[in-house]
């Protein structure tokens, strides 16, 4: 979990090789972390440039430190482990183009993400983009599994909802900018008020094969 929560003074620390599992960012909170250090025979983690944390592979990004600003860029990446991102207050966009995993609460509560560009994603996590800034939905398949509230709370203006795809709980709830929604063929199931509180919403495109809405799906949707 969040080990260092309300550090808010701390400014840099050291992963030590006995560590082997970091469940989600450790450093949410920590406003002054500069550098994080990985000791000497951690065959688990590695660190890059002293604000990331990376599985020893390079493959998955475990955790940044909260100071990481601006635009931040890597096309080393194919996973954002679990809180990744979560509350970073300054990262106002991410290129991450070989991303096609997208963790629990990978970019949660980034408050300024504005823009997100990675591959074709495959599995998006709970939470993951709850409470970001983004406009517009990554790149996603009828196969991409959506967990609950990944895409709540955000600036998002339109959802193209892909044909045979689910629809998780809250998936899109209080998206307050939501004004279209485009839901594919054979969409079986809309988890419950997965759109609840969309009170910009004036356009909903339901085909006949769409059987399973739950319930409250469109609740307080007053247009």
């Amino acid at each position: 979990g969040n080990a260092f929560d309300g550090c808010s003074s701390l400014k840099e620390i050291t992963i030590p090789a006995s560590v082997t599992d970091i469940d989600s960012n450790p450093f949410c909170g920590c406003t002054a972390m500069e550098t994080v250090h990985v000791a000497p025979g951690n065959t688990v983690y590695k660190v890059q440039n002293g604000t990331t944390v990376d599985s020893a592979d390079g493959k998955t990004l475990i955790a940044v430190a909260p100071t990481v600003s601006g635009e931040f860029s890597n096309s080393g990446y194919q996973k954002v482990g679990k809180g990744a991102f979560s509350h970073n207050r300054k990262i106002t966009s991410v290129v991450m183009p070989n991303v096609t995993e997208i963790y629990d609460y990978g970019f949660a509560s980034n408050e300024y993400l504005e823009k997100a560009s990675f591959g074709k994603l495959t599995s998006i996590g709970e939470y993951a983009f709850f409470e970001t800034a983004i406009s517009e939905m990554p790149e996603i398949t009828a196969e991409t599994r959506i967990g609950r509230y990944a895409f709540s709370f955000t600036n998002l203006t339109n959802v193209n909802i892909p044909d045979n795809a689910v629809i998780e709980e809250g998936t899109y709830s209080e998206c307050m900018s939501l004004t279209t929604v485009v839901i594919g063929n054979n969409v079986k199931t809309i988890g419950e008020r997965a759109f609840y509180y969309c009170s910009g919403l004036t356009e909903v495109s339901v085909p006949q094969g769409v059987t399973g809405l739950s319930k409250g799906v469109f609740e307080s949707c007053s247009k």
